[in-house]
Parts: C-alpha cells; sequence; structure tokens
C-alpha cells in the first residue's frame, strides 16, 4: 500500500492553495446546534469556489471538493467564534483513484496553524497539526490501517471532537485515534480532500453538523 511510503506529512507539505474570503457563522446561535447544512439548496456557509488547482461547490446536494494535482489539498472553511466543536459529516470518493485522502479541520487560525483529522478510501486514518509552519503527525510518523473504514466509494460517516486539549476521530461508530495537543485552542473548521495520485479525486460530503461538545 502507498501509505506505508507516503505519510500524511507528506502532503501537508506540499500545501500551497490558502482559502481566503470565508463566511462567518452569525452571532445568533440555537442552543447547542452551531451549524447545520444539508447542501440540498447550495453551500450554506461553506466557501465555494473554481480554480485551476480544483473546485468546491453543491453538486446533486452535496457538497463536492475536486482536486486536479498530484500530491495537492485543498478546503473548504466556515468560521467558528468558539475553541471547542463536534463536527459530523458523511463523505464518500466518487472519482479519482483511492489514492486520497479526505477529512475534517478544526481550529484553523490561518495556513500554519490548524489540525486535520483524515481517512483515506483506501482504508488509512490519522490526525495531524500544523503549527507556525511545522508539520506533525501525531501518535504516529505515518497514516495508520483501519478496517473501519469503508473503502472505495462507499460512505464514511465521520465525528471529530475538539474539546479542549484532546482530538478524537470516528469512523462508522468507532473510534480510531484520540490525540492530545495543547496548542491550538480556538479557529475556523472545515472538510478538505486531497490526493497523492493525479487522478482528478473527487469528494462528496453531506449532512454537516457541528454541535458544542456533550450536546
Amino acid at each position: 500500500m502507498i501509505k506505508h511510503r507516503i505519510s500524511i506529512l507528506t502532503l501537508v507539505a506540499l500545501i500551497i492553495f490558502f482559502l481566503a474570503g470565508c463566511s462567518v457563522l452569525p452571532a445568533s446561535q440555537s442552543g447547542n446546534v452551531l451549524l447545520a447544512e444539508s447542501f440540498d439548496d447550495n453551500a450554506g456557509l461553506l466557501q465555494k469556489y473554481t480554480r485551476d488547482t480544483g473546485s468546491a461547490g453543491v453538486e446533486g446536494g452535496e457538497f463536492t471538493i475536486k482536486v486536479f494535482e498530484q500530491n495537492y489539498m485543498q478546503w473548504s472553511l466556515v468560521e467558528l467564534s468558539l475553541s471547542d466543536a463536534v463536527i459530523d459529516v458523511s463523505a464518500r470518493k466518487t472519482a479519482g483513484s483511492d489514492d486520497n485522502i479526505y477529512g475534517v479541520i478544526c481550529r484553523y487560525k490561518d495556513d500554519l496553524n490548524f489540525y486535520y483529522l483524515a481517512v483515506t478510501s483506501d482504508g488509512y486514518y490519522g490526525i495531524g497539526r500544523m503549527l507556525n509552519g511545522e508539520r506533525t503527525l501525531l501518535g504516529a510518523d505515518q497514516l495508520q490501517p483501519t478496517s473501519a473504514v469503508n473503502g472505495g466509494t462507499a460512505v464514511n460517516h465521520l465525528r471529530v471532537t475538539c474539546s479542549g486539549s484532546t482530538l478524537s476521530l470516528e469512523v462508522n461508530g468507532q473510534t480510531l485515534q484520540t490525540a492530545d495537543d495543547a496548542n491550538l485552542f480556538e479557529g475556523q473548521a472545515g472538510l478538505f480532500a486531497g490526493e497523492f495520485a493525479n487522478t482528478g479525486v473527487e469528494i462528496r460530503f453531506d449532512n454537516l453538523l457541528i454541535t458544542r461538545p456533550g450536546s
């Protein structure tokens, strides 16, 4: 498997696309639900764009991120005015190779400071951190294999928790990793996709729900 040779750090080292101009979550929030998007009509608070490197926007009732360059990663963000959040989303690959990566970003301060919690279509996962431009995969030096991730074009349900110093990645009801890191405590949340092979990967996300921990 290629993930034995290429760690998540290799991909993140080639992040050169910073998406600016993200929408801001309104100050009024109802209870513990901070954001709920079904993408039936539009992208809601997630940024839409079309560029030479890829695109992001709603297609067929799902939020779709396409990546057209090898060893490349891009995302769509929504600003959240809080430090702790639980992010639930369903995701699936609809084009390109299984040699990809996708998932959730939390506590995004800028392109040099954020957390990323990821899976791949060929059955790997990882939790990583970008801090002052230095990339670190938390708890491992490469992505780890798991049977909990549904491969190919199957749907995976991701549940990411960023609460205090704890980061947790749950996939299809199974907690795959919990990491402790006390560097980033506030920032934006978002969805991302990337590819190692130059195959035009397409990842579709649906039913995005962001809540306060404990809700």
